[in-house]
Formats: structure tokens, C-alpha cells, sequence
């Protein structure tokens, strides 16, 4: 049996770990081929690093709590109000911060999708008994540390499908896969997580009508746990129950263009589930991370006309500064003040807000990325097609693969020092699956030649 190099099987481990590798290797960090984290090939804008030269002299200060001088910028380039925008140390900081601030009970989220979604809302539901105590210790109630790990927590519950509570493996003790139908960390704060499971069949494409009927509490029934045997990753394929309104939704996400499936809703369908939540008084949060490779289909200025669209960015992926956490939020006004009440100060850096400011200015920059990105999925598709690797269509900078022997390419590649995402911690993907991400020629070729030499060999 292959042995593999480190275990990515948390249910939120994400890509771009190479200093894991690069120590498990014994190899220098640079010399990591990333494929698993999906930033632009080009790197840092020139342009970006002169700023960040220039303004590394002004690091004494503290920088602005607000970043005016970002969210202006920001403003004009969206041709939208400075008022609506909040900026943080990536979007993943506004992801939780829209958690903290709603505290939803109801929650409906695609899968497979960004995993850091579903575990905002978790930890804003666990509640602890005491505090942790050193190993040794008994806490207020008696209870020795070593009987706790020093860590005492409601135990989470699951719902299912006859409606019984049933301890559950628990995404943040590190067990389990997270999800199914999650409705509670204490007694008095119940919360329940519905998730739209995406088709292989049909590519994983997201279908706003069926996002709609099940806004509208037109549900599934409710997967079972995803240890169940004959289940795998909690997925239900069963029909559409009856309409109750009970099962209504508090907030739904919305990845677009969805990671790891790089599937894109056109901005037409995206502003006919926002009207809708609009109808249903659900709070809908799009997830534009990727859409900078796609930018006409943003729906970005439609959130003026709409209090319950939320619309996120980032700055990670298209203009390749992941290091420096930058991204931002275009929320109702009637949040805003609320949500800056309950957000932590100084979280973009001053590197980030001057970087951030310069990077939107930088039109070569983008019209070379888009360019570039072009052409190498172009060499990556044939290529695919020639090796007979199953991929799905994306809008993004990566692609989703399907292989059933990924778990070993990915081993096969790591002993090379080539670093790609698996993708069996998504609910509704398995061990089969694999993303990587769109780099330069040289990079891309290494990859594809490896891959054609594994095959080859396996027959």
C-alpha cells in the first residue's frame, strides 16, 4: 500500500501548505511546485512590490482601523457607495464576522463548496461548560483535565432521520467530516445546516431553481450521518419533500464561481436567487473570490438595491498577495455599523491597504493575467483530454479532476516535490477527486509529463 507523505483527511485543510511538504521533503520551500492553492501564476504586480517597498519605512504606525483610503478606491473602482464596503485580513475574517453577526439557526450551503462556510456558523454554537485548564487540574465542577483533555465542550448532536439526537464525530475535535443536518451545541442554541448536494453527472453545476425551492424550505430530507453505511459524505439523493415554512432559511451561500468545481452561475441566475432571498428574508452571501477571472458576471453592485445580499471579495487569488490577508465586503448599510461594532481592530495590515490600493490601478497587470490564464487552460485541456483525465469546465484558475487513482498521483507527485489538492474533506467528493490550479507553462508542462509517466506506466 502506498504510504502517503502527511494525512489531508481534516475536514478543513486547505491548499497551499508547502511548508508541511517542503519539511516533510527535507527541500527548500521555494522549490515546492504548489498546484494546490490557486493563485495567479504571474505573482505580485511589480507595481505592488515598489509599494510595499516605499511604505515598509512606515511601519511604526499603526495603520488605519477603517482603510479609508482602500475602501475609496474600492468605491470608484466598483462605482459603488465606500459606505456599504468593510474590508478584513482576507475574506475567510468576513466570513466569520457575517456569523458572528447573524447567528443564523438556519443554514443552507452547496456542496461541494468552500469549507469555511459551514465552520464559521459551527463555532458560533459551541458552548463551552468551563474553561481549559492545565494538565493536572480540576476544574470548577471537579472534573480532572486528563478526563477533558483540558478542553470541556458541549458534545455536538445530530438530527436524524427520525428525528433522534445522536452524538456525531466533530469537525473541531478533528474527527469526522463535518456537516449533515447539525442542529445544536448546547440545549438553548440550536442550529440546523442543510446542504444542496451538486450532481456529478451534471457537472456539478449549481441550478438556481433548484436553489430557490430549497431557499423556500422545499428540502431534501435529511442526509444521514455521514459514517452511515451506504452513504458516503452524508449524500441524499432523495426528492424534493413538501413545502413547509418552517424550514425556512436565515442565510444561504452562495460560491461563484464555486470552489473546487469552478462551476459559474451567470449573473442573471445569481440576481434571481438574490431576489428571491430577498422575497424569503434570507440573507444571501456570494462568495466572489474567483470571480475577478470572470469579472462581467459579478453581482457586486446590486447589493445597493437589495438588504439581503452580501457580496464578498478577496485579493488572494487574482492579484496574488494570499501572504499579505486582504479582502473585502460589500454588506446593506443597516449592517455595517453592527458588524463593525463586533470586528476585531487593525486587521489589514498597512502593506495590505497601500498593496490592495495599487493592485486595482494595475490594468497591464490584469489584462496580462487574463491573457496568460487563457492560454494555459487552453495547453491544460488538451492535455487532459490526451491522457484521458476527466476534468470539469470552470470559470476559474483551477479545474476539478476526476481519476481513480488520485490518492496515488497525489502521493506520486508530493515524493516529486509537486504539491495538489485533494479533495476528499469536501462533502459530496471522495478520494477519486483532485484540484490544481492553472500556473505557468514551465510549471503546468512539469505537471502534465508526470502525470502522462504515471499513466503510461499504470497502463
Amino acid at each position: 500500500m502506498e504510504q502517503e507523505i502527511f494525512n489531508v483527511s481534516h475536514p478543513f485543510e486547505h491548499g497551499g501548505n508547502i511548508y508541511r511538504l517542503a519539511e516533510e521533503l527535507k527541500m527548500q520551500e521555494r522549490k515546492v511546485i504548489d498546484f494546490s492553492a490557486s493563485i495567479n501564476p504571474l505573482g505580485i504586480s511589480k507595481k505592488v512590490k515598489v509599494e510595499i517597498r516605499k511604505h515598509l519605512k512606515h511601519l511604526h504606525n499603526y495603520p488605519d482601523p477603517e482603510a479609508k483610503r482602500l475602501r475609496k478606491w474600492l468605491a470608484q473602482y466598483h462605482g459603488i457607495e465606500q459606505d456599504m464596503i468593510l474590508c478584513g485580513s482576507g475574506s475567510t475574517e468576513l466570513i466569520y464576522l457575517i456569523a458572528r453577526t447573524l447567528m443564523p439557526r438556519r443554514v443552507l450551503i452547496p456542496a461541494p463548496t468552500f469549507s469555511e462556510y459551514e465552520r464559521a456558523i459551527a463555532l458560533q454554537n459551541i458552548t463551552p461548560l468551563h474553561h481549559p485548564l492545565p494538565q493536572g487540574e480540576e476544574d470548577s465542577l471537579g472534573i480532572p483535565a486528563s478526563l477533558t483533555g483540558g478542553n470541556s465542550l458541549k458534545i455536538p448532536t445530530l438530527l436524524t432521520e427520525e428525528g433522534k439526537s445522536s452524538e456525531i464525530p466533530s469537525p473541531l475535535r478533528g474527527e469526522g467530516k463535518g456537516g449533515g443536518v447539525i442542529p445544536g451545541f448546547s440545549h438553548s442554541n440550536r442550529i440546523d445546516i442543510r446542504h444542496l448536494m451538486l450532481n456529478k453527472e451534471k457537472g456539478f453545476e449549481i441550478n438556481p431553481d433548484e436553489f430557490i425551492k430549497t431557499m423556500e424550505g422545499k428540502l431534501p430530507t435529511p442526509p444521514l450521518p455521514p459514517f452511515s453505511k451506504g452513504r458516503q459524505g452524508g449524500i441524499n439523493n432523495s426528492p424534493l419533500i413538501t413545502y413547509n415554512s418552517s424550514l425556512s432559511f436565515d442565510v444561504a451561500f452562495l460560491c461563484n464561481p464555486n470552489n473546487p468545481t469552478g462551476r459559474l452561475l451567470v449573473k442573471h441566475d445569481v440576481k434571481r436567487i438574490a431576489d428571491a432571498a430577498k422575497e424569503l428574508k434570507c440573507y444571501l452571501v456570494v462568495d466572489e473570490a474567483f470571480i475577478d477571472f470572470c469579472p462581467d458576471e459579478s453581482v457586486i453592485k446590486d447589493v445597493g438595491n437589495n438588504p439581503y445580499l452580501i457580496v464578498l471579495r478577496t485579493m488572494s487569488n487574482f492579484y496574488a498577495i494570499p501572504g499579505l490577508r486582504i479582502g473585502y465586503g460589500v454588506f446593506p448599510v443597516h449592517l455595517i455599523n453592527f458588524m463593525k461594532g463586533l470586528k476585531e481592530p487593525w486587521t489589514v495590515n498597512n502593506l495590505a491597504q497601500r498593496a490592495a490600493v495599487i493592485a486595482l490601478k494595475d490594468r497591464v497587470f490584469k489584462k496580462e493575467t487574463t491573457k496568460l490564464i487563457a492560454e494555459e487552460k487552453r495547453f491544460l485541456e488538451k492535455n487532459f483530454r490526451k491522457n484521458g483525465i476527466e476534468f470539469f469546465n470552470s470559470a476559474a484558475n483551477f479545474y476539478l479532476l476526476r481519476m481513480d487513482n488520485a490518492r496515488e498521483i497525489r502521493n506520486y507527485l508530493m515524493k516529486k516535490g509537486i504539491l495538489v489538492r485533494e479533495c476528499s474533506n469536501f462533502k459530496g467528493l471522495d478520494s477519486t477527486y483532485l484540484r490544481i490550479s492553472v500556473k505557468s507553462h514551465r510549471e503546468n508542462t512539469i505537471l502534465i509529463k508526470e502525470l502522462a509517466s504515471l499513466l503510461k506506466r499504470q497502463g
